[in-house]
This record gives C-alpha cells, sequence and structure tokens, in this order.
C-alpha cells in the first residue's frame, strides 16, 4: 500500500472529518423538529464547521437540537485544531505512538512547530486552546445566564467562546451577535479571543518561553535565562495585526459611522467599539454585531480587504495571511526603492518566501475568481457586490454573510462548499496533493528579460 504524502494526509483527513460530520447531521437527533436534515444542509454545516467559515443555510440555534450543536462545536474545535494537531492528541491520549508520517504531516501543518518534540507541542497547543476558550466563557458567561437562564446561559458562553478562539463565527442567535452591540464585555472577550486564536499557535508558545516563563522565574527567584529576542515570524505577525486592526478600525469607522442601519445609531463609544470589533472579526471570525446587509458598499468593499488578509500562518484563521501579507508588502517597497534583497525588521528574506507568497496570492484570486464567475452564472439575481463579499468569505473561511447564503440554489452553496474546503487546506497544499510526485528540473533554462509594469 502506497505510503501518504504529508499533503494528501491533511488534505484527506479533513474530508474525513468532513464526511463524519455531515452522517452525524443528517441524523433526526441533531435536528430541533426530530426530522432528517437534507444532506445539502448537513454537508454545508458540516464542512462550514470544520473549515472553521461560520457561513450557515439554517439559523444554528433553532434549528439543530442539543445533540447537533454539540456535533458543530466538536467539528469546530478539530478544525480549529487543524486535523493533525487532533489526530496527534487523540493518539496521545489513548497511549499510541506517532508515525513518521503523522510528524511530517505535523510539521507540514505547524511550519517550525513541528519540529520540537511531539508530545510536548500538542500538549501546550492543547492546554492554550482549552484555556483560552474556558477564560472567554468565564468572561462572557455572567451576561449570557442573565439573559438566558443558568444552563442555556452555560452552554451559549461554551459555544461562542469555543467559535470565537476557532475563528469560526457560528452563533447561536439568527442576529448573531446584535443583541450583544452594547455590551463591551461580550464584545470585548470575543474580540480577543478571536485575536489570540488568530495569532497562531507559534507567537503564543514562543511568548510563553520567552517572556512568560522567564518573567514567572523572576518572580519566585529563581535565575531567569538570558533574554532571547522574539523570531523574525512572531515580531511580523505582531506588528501586522496590530496594523491591520488599526487601520481595519479607523475605516470602518469612518466608512460606516453615519449609517443608521450600522454605527450610525449607537452611542459614540459603542461606535468605537463595533469598529474595533468588526476590524478583528473580518480576519476570518465571522462574528458580527450590526446587520451586514445593511453596510454601504464601500464597507462591504472595506471588510472584503480585511478578509482577503486574513489570520496568521498555523492559527485558527484563513485567508492570505499576515505574513504572506507582510512580505508582498516588502517586495513592493524593495521594488520601489530599488533594492535586490526584500527585507523585514533588517533581515534578508529568502527567494522561496517571496515566490511562495506571490503564489499563494496568485492562487487565491484565481480560486475567488472561478467561484465568483460560478456563482454569478448560477444565482444572477444577488448583486455582484453581495456575490463577491459570499465568495471571499467563504475562501478565507470568514463567514460574514450579507443574508444571500441560504437562498443560493444548489449548485451556489456546492461552490461555497469546495470554496471553503480550498481555503482551509490551502490551494498550494491541495496543489501539491493532486501532484502524483515532484517534478525535478536537473537544468536550468536560459535567461531573458521581459517588460513589466
Amino acid at each position: 500500500m502506497p505510503t501518504l504524502s504529508p499533503a494528501r494526509t491533511i488534505c484527506l483527513g479533513f474530508l474525513l472529518v468532513i464526511a463524519i460530520g455531515t452522517s452525524l447531521l443528517l441524523l433526526p437527533w441533531s435536528t430541533a423538529s426530530g426530522e432528517w436534515t437534507p444532506w445539502l444542509v448537513a454537508l454545508f454545516t458540516s464542512t462550514s464547521a470544520v473549515c472553521v467559515t461560520g457561513l450557515a443555510v439554517v439559523d444554528t440555534g433553532s434549528y439543530y437540537s442539543f445533540f447537533g450543536q454539540l456535533v458543530i462545536l466538536l467539528l469546530i474545535q478539530v478544525g480549529g485544531l487543524g486535523y493533525m494537531s487532533a489526530t496527534t492528541f487523540l493518539l496521545l491520549l489513548v497511549g499510541r505512538r506517532i508515525s513518521l508520517r503523522n510528524r511530517l504531516a505535523l510539521q507540514e501543518a505547524l511550519g517550525s512547530l513541528g519540529d520540537k518534540a511531539v508530545p510536548r507541542l500538542v500538549a501546550r497547543v492543547a492546554i492554550l486552546t482549552l484555556g483560552f476558550e474556558l477564560v472567554g466563557a468565564l468572561v462572557i458567561a455572567p451576561t449570557m445566564v442573565r439573559q438566558e437562564g443558568l444552563l442555556p446561559g452555560l452552554w451559549s458562553a461554551i459555544f461562542h467562546s469555543v467559535s470565537a478562539f476557532n475563528n469560526a463565527g457560528f452563533g447561536l442567535r439568527s442576529d448573531n451577535l446584535i443583541p450583544w452591540q452594547n455590551n463591551f464585555w461580550v464584545l470585548g472577550g470575543l474580540g480577543f479571543l478571536i485575536l489570540a486564536g488568530g495569532l497562531g499557535y507559534q507567537v503564543w508558545i514562543e511568548l510563553y518561553e520567552k517572556i512568560l516563563l522567564r518573567l514567572v522565574r523572576q518572580i519566585f527567584g529563581k535565575q531567569p535565562a538570558p533574554p532571547a529576542p522574539l523570531s523574525l515570524h512572531t515580531r511580523v505577525v505582531l506588528l501586522t495585526s496590530a496594523i491591520l486592526v488599526v487601520v481595519g478600525s479607523v475605516g470602518f469607522f469612518l466608512i460606516e459611522r453615519t449609517n443608521a442601519l450600522t454605527l450610525g445609531r449607537l452611542s459614540l463609544d459603542a461606535q468605537v467599539a463595533g469598529a474595533i470589533f468588526h476590524s478583528i472579526s473580518a480576519r476570518t471570525a465571522g462574528f458580527n454585531a450590526v446587520p451586514f446587509d445593511g453596510l454601504l458598499e464601500a464597507g462591504l468593499f472595506w471588510i472584503i480587504l480585511l478578509m482577503l488578509i486574513g489570520a496568521s500562518p498555523a492559527s485558527t484563521g484563513g485567508g492570505l495571511k499576515t505574513t504572506t501579507f507582510a512580505i508582498l508588502v516588502s517586495n513592493m517597497l524593495a521594488v520601489i526603492q530599488g533594492r535586490e534583497d526584500v527585507l523585514l525588521f533588517d533581515r534578508r528574506l529568502g527567494v522561496g518566501a517571496v515566490r511562495k507568497a506571490s503564489a499563494v496570492l496568485l492562487g487565491s484570486i484565481a480560486a475567488i475568481a472561478v467561484a465568483l464567475v460560478g456563482l454569478t452564472l448560477s444565482d444572477p439575481e444577488p448583486g455582484f457586490v453581495q456575490v463577491l463579499f459570499e465568495a471571499v468569505s467563504a475562501f478565507c473561511t470568514v463567514g460574514l454573510s450579507t443574508g444571500i447564503t441560504p437562498k443560493l440554489s444548489v449548485v451556489g452553496q456546492l461552490i461555497l462548499v469546495f470554496s471553503m474546503y480550498l481555503g482551509r487546506v490551502g490551494v498550494l497544499l491541495l496543489a501539491e496533493a493532486l501532484l502524483s510526485q515532484k517534478p525535478t528540473f536537473p537544468y536550468r533554462q536560459p535567461e531573458e528579460q521581459i517588460l513589466i509594469g
């Protein structure tokens, strides 16, 4: 039996989890009415949950029973951790050894983190995930218990906390977070969870090892290790994320502050909080505290740009990724300044990183364009901007919607299903999985110049 490559292991693993989730959501126990779920509804919901997107064709809170909501929550957790991280964690729990193939696949999924000792790495990822989700649930639980009662409120807090940290955007209310648009505890708690999940495990593990652990040793009188600088990856992620939050907030505030359908009817402090929250949420979380079908076209385009950039590598979010965006901007600046080297924090980037960033950008735009053409052909009724918004939201695994997803045709919804899957596993990873083997080139062709721009 041929051995699967790491890329194929990850791609097929996500398909397997989606299939299991679809099968469970088909059951009559999963619906509040006790009826069998239509196959497309089950498939769409399972894909959206596993790919931590949040797009939905039915109202999660009223359509699904507690069992169905629990299935969705578990699918979100597996999808957020990543198939390989979740599988490795389960294997370690039952005392199984991790095969070399699984180690390679884990390294493919987590980047340089995969070089660390697997048990310690997976344990830290699991502790980080459960720790953030528990703290988030405790922060928002009082508000939800007060409004919904003890057990429903606790379940709502747990569900929204897991959904937020995993950047899934699934909610239990048909109007998402709009009822809490003036509640700073809910928006602040969920916003922090979204941001934490979107930074990536590598950033948090490095911050723990190089800052928090050193601080704890100092507090307890132990001799701390010599200070170590943060890696280039962590510095780029933190700076780029901070800039995107600020710029995204200012842009959303200026565009929507006079729109009576969104921010215009809120107080100034609520407008600022709403702008910051949606700047964070738009980069792959999918929660909304204002009705997105009321956004101005300029507001929709602004959110599309934020969705396209997305979260960071080895995180629970999607999109091009913050590091890809930073590399592309740095490459542009290098061309403008006439420099041969692409620099970030006075460090020269390899040609491979720049080429990969360009390939990710081109592949993502091509995937969105194909989905957009398909959606305009299958569903010509919605406006172009709405269809574009939905296509970008699906591919970048964001989950924000102008409300047209449930109204799309079968073909339109299947296009979004494939877009969500492609966005979660990645264009390049899927292309690598489809190739039987990587071609080798023992020679180089002659070089020649070509006009650009």
